[in-house]
């Protein structure tokens, strides 16, 4: 299953580390995964779907049904 994987570089709560390791991990044992670290972007930023993060989620999924 493909797995993209968005953190905010300035998210507050959960340090950007976390989810890059968890992706690399992913990654070392064949899984399909993207990591993005999105500049200037928060912990819920990530989720509001009028961010810039939530339109690279958007454009992932539509790239994954076409």
């Amino acid at each position: 299953m493909p797995v993209l994987v968005i953190h905010g570089a300035d998210d507050e709560g959960v340090a950007p580390s976390y989810s890059r390791a968890y992706a690399d991990a992913a990654a070392a044992r064949g899984g399909d995964v993207r990591f993005v670290e999105v500049p200037e972007t928060t912990h819920f930023d990530v989720i509001d779907p009028a961010s810039p993060s939530w339109r690279l989620a958007r454009d992932w999924i539509r790239e994954r049904l076409a």
